[in-house]
């Protein structure tokens, strides 16, 4: 469980960073661009439009393959790469109530995250 908490905090911090700070950059900013032909569609604001939605979709998703990771054979080539790049939780019960937890959580940081960096902005 411990872990699942320190995952939701890095990916509060990427997420946040991924929205403030490469959107406005030349290294991500042709990503950003590219979004903005989807503004009005369903999935900008997952990809795009706010980091709380974007740190959702990365809780979800890394919570997915981890549970894929523990019920699939890791010795196939494919799944072999595609595990290398998910953070492992290391649990050994997956369920739905972790899962939403995670997700939550992650939502909830990167909303805390986001008020305390506008106040100490406001403070300066």
């Amino acid at each position: 469980m411990l872990l699942i908490i320190i995952w939701a905090f890095f990916i509060a911090i990427i997420a946040y960073v991924y929205r403030e700070f490469l959107a406005h950059e030349e290294i991500l900013n042709w990503w950003f661009k590219f979004g903005l032909k989807f503004e009005k569609r369903f999935f900008y604001k997952p990809i795009w439009g706010c980091q709380m939605c974007f740190a959702g979709q990365m809780a979800l998703w890394i919570y997915f393959f981890n549970w894929v990771s523990s019920n699939l054979n890791e010795s196939a080539p494919f799944w072999r790469f595609v595990f290398f790049f998910i953070p492992k939780y290391g649990l050994e019960d997956y369920n739905v109530l972790s899962g939403v937890f995670s997700i939550s959580l992650s939502i909830l940081l990167t909303l805390i995250l986001t008020k305390l960096i506008k106040q100490i902005e406001k403070w300066n």
